[in-house]
């Protein structure tokens, strides 16, 4: 690991992230940025798999200088013994719809990543970032049908900023008074 050199939080872990647009893509890089996970694996739906290469590499090619995690393109089959699933596929929300509107078509989203993510699933927190995120944890909690605490939801930068500093934290068994975030301690 980077010539013997632990970084913090870089203990083995592994995250996959579900949906590798513009939110999954942004996710992996900053886990790897962080140093949170030594393995990420981006997985899309067939359709996307060529975007979802292209992602991989573009974070490939800067781990030189930022981290050590191994990033790569995979399949559901891969969310085996993860730590953290995060779930980011859906459609963006169009100009002028409602959240109900974007609802029927990102329930059906989740609805096939969830079928696919239960066939393969063995442990690991879940995180849904895909909006409408109340609606859509709701029902993947619905359908696979997990202990209380499992599943979480996540909406906006700042809330998802204190949820990477908080599974940092307790992955890398650092005392959180210890950690200083520019310039407001922890």
């Amino acid at each position: 690991m980077n010539g013997g050199n632990m970084s913090i939080g870089n203990f083995g872990r592994k995250v996959a992230i579900i949906g590798a647009g513009y939110v999954g893509a942004s996710i992996a890089y900053a886990l790897v940025v962080a140093r949170i996970a030594q393995e990420i694996v981006l997985i899309e739906q067939p359709l996307q798999s060529l975007k979802c290469q292209a992602e991989v590499n573009d974070i490939r090619h800067g781990i030189p200088f930022m981290g050590s995690s191994n990033v790569y393109a995979g399949s559901y089959a891969d969310v085996k013994d993860c730590d953290l699933i995060i779930i980011t596929a859906g459609r963006n929300r169009r100009p002028d719809e409602t959240r109900l509107e974007l609802a029927a078509d990102n329930v059906a989203i989740a609805r096939c990543v969830t079928d696919e993510l239960i066939k393969h699933y063995d442990r690991g927190v879940i995180l849904v970032v895909a909006n409408p995120v109340d609606i859509l944890t709701r029902k993947i909690t619905e359908w696979m049908s997990l202990r209380p605490g499992t599943i979480m939801q996540k909406s906006g930068l700042f809330h998802f900023f204190l949820f990477f500093l908080s599974f940092m934290l307790v992955f890398s068994f650092v005392f959180p008074r210890s950690l200083v975030v520019d310039h407001f301690l922890v």
